[in-house]
């Protein structure tokens, strides 16, 4: 059996996703502002591995 925490954050990322879609819909998000999400995401994520 695969590892269940590969499959968890594979389901986690599939429903950020699905959210993210139906925010982008509701609120009309531009490109621009997703730019800076990922850039906030990732340098957060990047701060907690170190």
């Amino acid at each position: 059996m695969e590892d269940p925490s590969a499959i968890l954050y594979l389901l986690i990322g599939i429903g950020c996703l699905y959210l993210y879609r139906l925010l982008k819909k509701k609120w009309n998000i531009q490109s621009s502002s997703k730019s800076s999400l990922y850039k906030i995401l990732f340098k957060n994520f990047n701060d907690t591995n170190k």
